[in-house]
């Protein structure tokens, strides 16, 4: 965990990570949204909304035993909103 100066006004720090991915004209990504693995990994209800690409990240993030991973965050905005089709 990291300690970030530039917090909110009331805040003279903050504790946590900020990521922020960025995908160039050829598709390669070079930044991206952080999540916890367990919160999306071994939690079926996601696995029919889930892109493939976010699964074979939180599956190599999980067998490595790290607790967050990065994943690009328009695939996760999308998996989300699929999700909250699918709830209804």
């Amino acid at each position: 965990m990291q300690c970030i100066s530039k917090g909110k006004e009331h805040k003279l720090y903050e504790f946590g990570n900020k990521v922020s991915i960025t995908r160039t004209g050829s598709g390669v990504i070079v930044g991206g949204l952080k999540i916890k693995v367990s919160d999306y990994f071994g939690k079926p209800e996601y696995y029919l909304v889930m892109p493939p690409e976010i699964f074979e990240a939180l599956e190599k993030a999980f067998k490595a035993g790290e607790e967050y991973v990065n994943v690009d965050d328009e695939l996760f905005e999308e998996m989300i909103e699929k999700f909250k089709i699918k709830r209804k």
